[in-house]
């Protein structure tokens, strides 16, 4: 069967492995120390060789990190350059710039006019010891009166739920969000170290029964600060060996990008979520699976690593893939059409 690859709708940069705050159980393993930074010249290089590629579905661009505001007067430049090439700006920060309100609204209006539309701000109990969470308070306040369409991100921990508490009992966050001028998300805290004492516990997976699709795959270009190309931008990528594609200094972006449609087990992915993997797996063997959270990055962090699961899914394959490949063909066709730029 043909596989179609979809066409990315944006690109997304992990401009910098540096960050203002130095979590013990970072996903990228950030801090002040580390010092990976793109360049202003090759976050253009990037854009030009993704818009190269696919000229007529890239409409986003969508900085990150570690801490994409580490790079001062050039997260305004290379979203000044993304507008001027017809893109719309995106950004995740930890808000360490946001001290106060009136700083933070007046940092955010200078980005919107360089082309900023989108801004996720990032806090939770390991976030907090770096960088306060009235930070986040101010900059999603301040983003959501600018028009900006905003994201307050909390990550919380089993029984400590502080933070999440304070901003839910916030009256004007509460009032930004009933008018549809503020999202609110809150996620489940995911282990990535192998040091984390009492908080590095499993717990037995519980299956609910979902099919959900996994809208991290196929969405767009992700690129680090090594020029490592990734299949999706989810918070355990850099855990999963068969999520790095190629690198943009080697091969054309383009061939690395639709390496990951060549995968059977991403386009399932894409399709059922990673629930259905493993409800498949159990369903043939019985096997029962330890995951930290029922976060989807956890539980497809375990297919991945788990030295059983991937060696049955190729002993099936035939029967593993004939509903999700039919299925997919389907999905890829009516993304294609819906990311076309009119």
């Amino acid at each position: 069967m043909t596989i179609t690859p979809i066409k990315p709708s944006g690109i997304v940069l992990l401009t910098t492995l540096r960050c203002t705050a130095a979590c013990d159980n970072c996903c990228f393993g950030c801090s002040p120390k580390q010092g990976c930074t793109m360049t202003l010249d090759e976050m253009k290089g990037y854009v030009d060789m993704s818009l190269e590629a696919y000229p007529d579905t890239i409409s986003t661009l969508d900085l990150t990190g570690g801490e994409c505001m580490l790079l001062g007067k050039d997260v305004e430049r290379i979203m000044s350059y993304a507008k001027s090439k017809g893109l719309k700006s995106m950004m995740v920060s930890n808000a360490f710039w946001a001290t106060d309100y009136d700083k933070a609204y007046t940092t955010l209006k200078r980005l919107k006019r360089c082309g900023l539309t989108k801004a996720s701000f990032s806090t939770g109990e390991d976030h907090n010891r770096f960088v306060p969470w009235t930070n986040v308070r101010n900059a999603s306040v301040a983003a959501a009166h600018l028009g900006i369409e905003t994201e307050l991100r909390i990550e919380h921990q089993y029984g400590r739920m502080n933070i999440a508490h304070e901003l839910e009992q916030d009256e004007v966050i509460i009032e930004l969000k009933n008018q549809g001028k503020l999202n609110f998300s809150i996620s489940p805290w995911m282990n990535y170290s192998k040091n984390m004492g009492v908080r590095n516990r499993k717990m037995k997976y519980i299956d609910s029964g979902k099919k959900d699709s996994c809208q991290n795959l196929f969405q767009n270009i992700i690129i680090n600060p090594y020029g490592e190309v990734y299949a999706c931008c989810g918070i355990g990528v850099c855990h999963i060996p068969q999520m790095r594609l190629g690198n943009v200094y080697q091969e054309p972006i383009k061939v690395i990008y639709e390496r990951a449609f060549e995968d059977f087990m991403k386009v399932w992915l894409f399709v059922d979520g990673p629930e259905a993997v493993l409800r498949y797996v159990h369903e043939k063997t019985g096997q029962k699976f330890p995951c930290h959270t029922s976060h989807q990055c956890d539980i497809c962090r375990t297919i991945f690593r788990d030295k059983t699961i991937l060696p049955l899914i190729a002993e099936n394959f035939y029967y593993a893939a004939y509903i999700p490949l039919i299925s997919y063909n389907a999905i890829a066709k009516s993304r294609n059409e819906s990311r076309v730029k009119r």
